[in-house]
């Protein structure tokens, strides 16, 4: 299998929608078929990343847009 797209996968620790095992294994797919993914967890956040940390998360998802879908 060959990326033909980028992949963003932002995860908060403390899910209880998408628990981590789920992330760690989907994580695991994409190495085995080598396939580059960007990875990024929240600890201590559960599905949805409020408070100072969502203007962090805000940031990373607008700097990642301006990076692959120019």
């Amino acid at each position: 299998m060959e990326s033909k797209s980028n992949i963003a996968v932002i995860h908060g620790t403390n899910d209880d929608v998408v628990v981590w095992e789920h992330s760690l294994k989907f994580s695991k797919k994409f190495v085995d078929e080598r396939v580059q993914i960007d990875y990024f967890v929240y600890p201590g956040h559960p599905h949805n990343v409020r408070g100072k940390d969502r203007v962090h998360l805000m940031q990373k998802i607008t700097d990642y847009f301006d990076t692959y879908l120019k």
